[in-house]
């Protein structure tokens, strides 16, 4: 329950930030660091942290969104 409610969350951030996305270079710049991150499924691209539980080939790509542990740059 508790990811739906974050995911639902993410998308009213994405859409007030007039649902922009990353350019390619920042969002496989944190496709990476997600990829070797311990709070991430790799078999389902998930992140499995509480404040988070997202699809990160999803979440990654929009601008809004920020990683609940801080590993992600600003943009």
């Amino acid at each position: 329950m508790r990811k739906a409610a974050n995911l639902g969350r993410a998308v009213v951030r994405h859409v007030a930030d007039s649902a922009r996305k990353l350019n390619d270079t920042e969002y496989e710049a944190r496709l990476a660091i997600c990829r070797n991150c311990p709070s991430c499924n790799l078999a389902r691209m998930v992140c499995r942290e509480v404040r988070c539980g997202c699809f990160l080939e999803r979440k990654a790509r929009w601008r809004s969104e920020r990683c609940p542990l801080g590993h992600w740059p600003e943009v």
